[in-house]
């Protein structure tokens, strides 16, 4: 399966900090990374769905929701 191109453009971007940059950030600068950060997460939650089932398992059903 293919890296999800908001994953790996993420990555690439932690990659290519300097070693200088990866040092104790303050918390205006942990703020501030963490908004970016969110700008990756999908937030339209009308595309949740989840479906309940069982499994046949050696000691009894295993119950999972996907």
């Amino acid at each position: 399966m293919p890296l999800d191109p908001l994953a790996k453009r993420f990555l690439t971007m932690m990659a290519a900090a300097s070693p200088e940059a990866r040092a104790r950030p303050t918390t205006s600068e942990r703020r501030q990374s963490l908004a970016k950060l969110m700008q990756f997460a999908r937030t339209d939650a009308t595309e949740v769905t989840a479906t309940d089932g069982v499994l046949p398992g050696p000691a009894g059903d295993i119950r999972y929701r996907l």
